[in-house]
């Protein structure tokens, strides 16, 4: 009697044990984030998101999402929405690319002297893109369901580009060249002695040059460690661009082409043109002119 009172006990101590074993492998085997396609997947399919995988050969956007980027693509059908999802060996490849998207999500641009090779583009997209980047997935939802929205915001975080992002504020030289990437501008820096027209040394900023490989025009900027600096010798140029006054030093400029003066805090950019796109280019980035016509 006693041996069996110990058996029962034991059972009753035992299956407690176990169904607490297996919840807790069952949570352990859980993702608590999304870093991967497998881990997106875990959560949609535990979501009131209907979902279906797209096989690899029956999407039309594959092929374009897979001659900008490296990542592996894949493609999850959603009511009539798709959601795209890139797929990286790493962290650190997928943040690299995913600056590849422009603010707005139509414009995808490859760094200057890519290994890859690959083409930039400007997509047309027939709804708002929003893109997204969390661990080795990039994501890109093309549409406007709400609850599709909502449910990638929960699991990814604030979309990156796409649908209601403004350009990121230009405050000096690296910020000034992130946005001329991101907004699809390829270029490369050319070596210069000295700021356009000034004969005598009257600027101290350093130099530098981009010369823009779709027009092979010239944009010049004078580069500051101190934002007070750049406003002062801001006031230098003449409101019409075509003189740099410094004191008693005066230089008169007869300029080839028509000037254009940005400022951003610590940067100030000249533009010698009349090329629309880069105008309106620069407008967006560093807002309206100061000097030149």
């Amino acid at each position: 009697m006693e041996r069996t009172k110990e058996r029962k006990l034991m059972r009753r101590c035992l299956i407690p044990l176990l169904l607490f074993s297996l919840f807790f492998t069952g949570c352990h085997n859980q993702p608590d984030s999304v870093t991967d396609y497998d881990s997106l997947m875990y959560h949609l399919e535990r979501s009131d998101i209907s979902v279906e995988i797209i096989p690899k050969d029956d999407n039309s956007s594959g092929d374009l999402l897979s001659r900008l980027f490296s990542g592996e693509v894949n493609h999850i059908r959603s009511n009539e929405d798709i959601i795209a999802v890139l797929e990286y060996k790493n962290e650190t490849d997928a943040a690299r690319e995913a600056a590849f998207v422009g603010y707005d999500g139509f414009d995808i641009s490859m760094y200057p002297n890519n290994e890859t090779n690959r083409p930039g583009a400007h997509v047309d997209w027939t709804a708002p893109p929003y893109w997204f980047q969390t661990g080795r997935i990039i994501v890109l939802y093309v549409g406007r369901d709400n609850d599709i929205i909502s449910f990638l915001r929960s699991v990814l975080g604030d979309h990156y580009a796409g649908y209601g992002i403004g350009p990121p504020e230009v405050t000096d030289f690296a910020s000034f060249i992130e946005n001329m990437l991101i907004s699809g501008t390829v270029y490369r820096e050319a070596d210069v002695e000295g700021f356009p027209g000034d004969s005598e040394g009257i600027f101290t900023g350093t130099v530098k040059e981009l010369i823009l490989r779709k027009e092979e025009e010239h944009i010049s900027i004078l580069a500051y460690d101190d934002e007070g600096q750049a406003e002062t010798e801001a006031h230098y140029i003449s409101s019409d661009g075509c003189t740099y006054t410094k004191e008693t030093m005066i230089v008169n400029i007869s300029w080839a082409a028509t000037p254009h003066f940005y400022r951003a805090a610590r940067i100030i950019v000249l533009y010698i043109g009349d090329t629309p796109e880069i105008i309106d280019k620069l407008e967006d980035l560093l807002g309206p002119q100061f000097a030149g016509y």
